[in-house]
């Protein structure tokens, strides 16, 4: 197959042309000269042409069956470069400074079936969109008309699902923009052809939008958090991000003052043999491995009266400090806080509480008195106070809820198909936080000198029923609604019953009803239901295509808008041309079994074996001289002998090569 492209350039096989397309992609890679920046540009409109016949193509394909296309945006800002020129009386100035721009992130796939009604799909995408005049509702959905043509202008004439998914900022103005441009085509269609074919076409079409699960879930988490920062959330959430960024800058100095913590404050306590199991437990919740949760219990190592206190069961024990010492710096996993970066809120506060436990706040403190240590970035761990230290506990304890569901998303994002595994997410995760034993929250009341663990118990199941009652209210509860509950177990039976259902208001449903109450197709009407539920309802690839621009822009810092569009839309499809991980390690597999081949193992024999044999003990004997009998000339010769007339037999072989080394008939 060749390609070529509108430009003026000579025609490209495929293989070149996917060789140069990921050379492109390398993020480190430097435009060296104009000829190949507009090599980069003609890139781009080449794949773009390509992407966008492949799926007008595969429309046509589809011959009349249902077929989904799903859409999604996210825009990201980035800063890049720009001339800016002025001109006053013939004499010109020209400056270059920093930009701010919107990149709009663009993707969306068709899927459908074939004749066999196995499953194919294609994926659609372009450079990102700059919107430059705003980022309303308004210039998104001018962004999403130009991205692709409805599935039904461009001659399909089954079942179309459309579906949209965006953020749950513009979700609302944004569903009501589409739907009201699927009106206005079978408006037009109406007015240029016959009423009731445009009434039977305007049936087929399925327009439903969906906002974004995984901002949902995260969302679920802040609102479910407000309690906990307190008076001035704003304060707190400045206190952790500060905190944690000092102890990871100043990580060295804290491993330099190790040894001094432990001499200064170790103190053996008597051991609580109830406590093995929950301890054991207290640390698994906090994030650490289960070898160093096993360790931290057997030692019952903990911070409490300004002591770290240890098991005197481990008094005699000659490696005790090597072992805290492993402890305390597997703990020191920091990870840097942020409320808006999925599954790390969570995350970064266990890590600070477990190390809280262990008696940070001290460790800190002696490694600041040192005259020799910098305080240049230790100072910022003084913004933790009270207030923070509740915040981080309660987060770590009630995070689990939001993130098992965020898992699961990002595993199948198809809410509709699997709402009663989400749900059931969610109810194992609380129950688990009831069920927490009564020591491990007196030791996270003990992180900020709190006497309550019944309050502090009560104030993490509230904000955990705060997260399922969110998530159920956002997205779960909408899958259990029109037209997704379709999707939940028989779906044919599912459109009998709604045939029933006089009083529905949603207006996919009433297309569905209609067609089943007009006697259409039942298997056609059960295949677009299905492709309903193919729908994605998370933003995660677009999500993904922001790494491309951030990474981009971290090497090249100079790029204009366009360039960085360009190649950054380039770095975001290089998978599409990479082979799979499958494939690479099938390749391998075939080259081993090829190299294995070569070898012909069939035609090894005994002889071969003997004579490999032979020559290994010569050269045996030479390494290790006086280690045979025979010295090295004679086992040169008989190794000789032995290569020149192996056709004289094995025992012949056997025989002689014993004689010359001593070894008798036996060898």
């Amino acid at each position: 197959m060749t390609v070529s492209s509108p430009f003026s350039c000579p025609v490209m096989d495929g293989k070149s042309l996917r060789l140069l397309l990921l050379d492109h992609a390398t993020p480190h890679k430097v435009m060296a000269n104009s000829t190949e920046e507009r090599e980069g540009s003609k890139l781009v409109e080449v794949v773009k042409d390509y992407m966008l016949s492949r799926a007008k193509k595969f429309v046509a394909d589809c011959d009349g069956r249902a077929v989904l296309f799903s859409y999604g945006s996210d825009g990201t800002p980035l800063l890049t470069r720009a001339n800016f020129t002025h001109v006053l009386d013939g004499k010109r100035v020209v400056r270059n400074a920093g930009k701010a721009e919107e990149f709009l992130i663009e993707r969306a796939f068709l899927r459908s079936t074939d004749e066999s009604g196995a499953p194919v799909m294609v994926s659609l995408g372009r450079d990102p969109a700059l919107l430059g005049d705003g980022k309303s509702a308004w210039h998104m959905f001018t962004a999403l008309t130009r991205f692709f043509p409805l599935v039904q202008a461009i001659g399909h004439t089954g079942i179309v699902v459309t579906h949209y998914v965006f953020d749950r900022a513009i979700w609302s103005a944004l569903t009501r923009l589409t739907r009201q441009r699927h009106a206005l085509y079978h408006k037009v269609c109406a007015d240029q052809g016959s009423e009731s074919e445009g009434a039977h076409r305007e049936l087929f079409d399925w327009c439903v939008t969906t906002a974004c699960a995984n901002h949902d879930c995260q969302n679920a988490l802040k609102w479910a958090l407000k309690g906990a920062a307190g008076e001035n959330p704003e304060g707190v959430l400045k206190a952790l991000h500060v905190s944690i960024a000092s102890v990871r800058n100043g990580l060295d100095l804290l491993h330099g003052s190790l040894p001094a913590l432990v001499r200064g404050s170790l103190h053996f306590v008597p051991a609580r043999l109830d406590a093995q199991k929950p301890l054991f437990n207290f640390w698994v919740t906090l994030g650490f491995e289960p070898s160093i949760a096993e360790l931290c219990a057997d030692l019952q190592i903990m911070w409490n009266n300004d002591n770290l206190e240890v098991s005197d069961v481990h008094r005699e024990d000659t490696g005790l400090f090597e072992k805290i010492c492993h402890i305390m710096m597997s703990a020191c996993r920091f990870r840097s806080f942020t409320d808006s970066r999925w599954l790390t809120v969570g995350d970064s506060c266990r890590s600070l509480v477990g190390c809280l436990s262990l008696g940070l706040s001290r460790w800190v403190q002696i490694t600041r008195d040192d005259k020799k240590n910098s305080d240049y970035y230790l100072h910022g761990f003084a913004f933790l106070d009270t207030d923070s230290k509740r915040y981080a506990v309660i987060a770590a304890m009630i995070s689990p809820v939001c993130d098992s569901v965020l898992l699961e998303l990002f595993e199948d994002d198809r809410v509709a198909q699997r709402v009663e595994i989400l749900e059931e997410a969610l109810g194992s995760e609380i129950e688990w936080l009831s069920s927490v034993h009564p020591l491990i929250w007196e030791r996270m009341c003990a992180v900020f000198d709190s006497s309550g663990p019944c309050a502090l118990r009560t104030q993490c199941l509230v904000a955990a029923s705060s997260i399922a009652a969110f998530c159920k209210m956002r997205f779960m509860g909408m899958a259990r609604e029109y037209p997704w509950k379709l999707l939940q177990g028989d779906i044919s039976a599912n459109i009998d019953e709604l045939m029933l259902d006089e009083e529905v208001r949603d207006p996919t449903a009433v297309k569905i009803r209609t067609l089943a109450l007009g006697q259409f197709n039942r298997r056609a009407l059960v295949q677009g239901v299905q492709r309903l539920g193919d729908a994605s309802w998370t933003t995660n690839v677009q999500e993904q295509g922001h790494a491309s621009g951030a990474v981009l822009h971290k090497i090249h810092t100079r790029y204009g808008a366009k360039m960085l569009s360009g190649r950054a839309f380039i770095h975001m499809i290089r998978p599409l041309f990479q082979h799979s991980s499958q494939d690479k390690a099938m390749a391998r597999l075939e080259q081993a079994q090829a190299a294995l081949r070569r070898k012909a193992p069939e035609k090894i024999t005994g002889r071969h074996v003997f004579v490999c044999r032979a020559r290994a003990d010569r050269d045996e004997a030479r390494r290790w001289p006086g280690s045979f009998q025979a010295d090295e000339e004679d086992a040169d010769e008989t190794a000789f002998w032995l290569v020149s007339d192996a056709a004289r037999g094995r025992q012949a072989h056997v025989y002689r090569y014993g004689q010359a080394h001593g070894r008798g008939h036996e060898a």
